[in-house]
């Protein structure tokens, strides 16, 4: 008598991680959005240069998330001074309500970088009360 079950158990482990692997592939991407003021000038470059920022920031978590938007504000327009400009994220990840948060900074670029990194901590807390569940 031959034992196959082993071989059995083997090719569905097979076939999961397939259909794994096809879900992973086939997962739209991210929507990504910026939003600013108009005080702030939104271009192209300014664009990519937000949504590296944030997409650096959150590393592995951005393939559970749906939508991220970021608004940049500068709060006291012409006058200046510091921490002026306001980068407020939203993320929404999969299933769960928005995450949202602020950081105020001097420039866009470390305000964009405080926010991703505040974006990351939240999301990060949020994932691990989950998994603990």
């Amino acid at each position: 008598m031959i034992d196959r079950g082993p071989v059995c158990l083997r090719a569905k482990t097979y076939r999961l991680e397939l259909l794994y692997l096809h879900f992973i592939i086939e997962r739209p991407s991210m929507q990504f959005q910026l939003n600013t003021d108009s005080h702030i000038q939104a271009d192209d470059l300014l664009a990519e240069t937000a949504k590296t920022a944030v997409a650096s920031a959150l590393g592995h978590l951005t393939n559970r998330l749906t939508r991220v938007e970021v608004h940049l504000a500068d709060v006291n327009a012409a006058k200046g001074g510091a921490d002026d400009i306001l980068c407020t994220i939203e993320a929404r990840p999969e299933g769960m309500q928005p995450q949202t948060v602020t950081h105020s900074d001097a420039d866009v670029d470390a305000a964009l970088r405080g926010a991703g990194k505040k974006i990351r901590s939240l999301l990060d807390s949020e994932f691990g009360k989950l998994s603990k569940r």
